[in-house]
């Protein structure tokens, strides 16, 4: 029996989380990362779905998401996850579950929590030690952001000033306005 698609907010904004199973690595090299872009590219534009920040880690994603559509965010997902798992299993020769387990969504409902939630989610490659600054994590929106690299974000440009300086300062640090 099918799983009932989540409760979702037309135009609510979602944080959207999945790790690989027991925590292994699920993108392994480029390919497996621009595969998975190319998945979210695909789906977002399928679904009616906004992409407003998006961090891709070695053994997890995070995704900010505001859907347009009824159920687009379970359609969405179910889509990205199934493809993504298909291209995993051919290209490693492998079978059972790759991810933890079903994607989690949290509605963002504040504004102020929408903002430190987008500076996380662009900051996560720097507080791993992945790359020296936010933005130099190819897999990341601030890079998006920065270099124009991708067309994916439907937000591609930081609102706020000093927004890149604001994501790469410790996240203990006030920001100056």
């Amino acid at each position: 029996m099918p799983r009932i698609p989540r409760g979702q907010t037309q135009g609510g904004i979602y944080h959207i989380i999945n790790r690989g199973n027991m925590r292994m690595q699920v993108f392994d090299d480029e390919d497996d990362y621009e595969f998975f872009l190319k998945l979210l590219k695909t789906g977002l534009e399928r679904e009616n779905i906004e992409l407003h920040a998006y961090c891709l880690m070695p053994n997890h994603f995070h995704l900010l998401l505001v859907p347009q559509g009824e159920n687009s965010l379970s359609k969405f997902m179910q889509w990205v996850m199934t493809s993504h798992v298909r291209y995993y299993h051919k290209k490693n020769k492998t079978s059972g579950h790759i991810w933890q387990g079903r994607f989690k969504s949290f509605i963002v409902e504040k504004d102020s929590y929408y903002l430190t939630l987008m500076r996380y989610i662009e900051a996560n490659a720097l507080r791993a030690d992945l790359s020296k600054t936010a933005q130099d994590w190819q897999y990341g929106s601030l890079s998006e952001r920065v270099f124009r690299n991708r067309k994916i974000l439907n937000k591609p440009y930081g609102e706020l000033d000093n927004w890149v300086e604001y994501v790469n300062t410790p996240q203990t640090q006030k920001r100056n306005r």
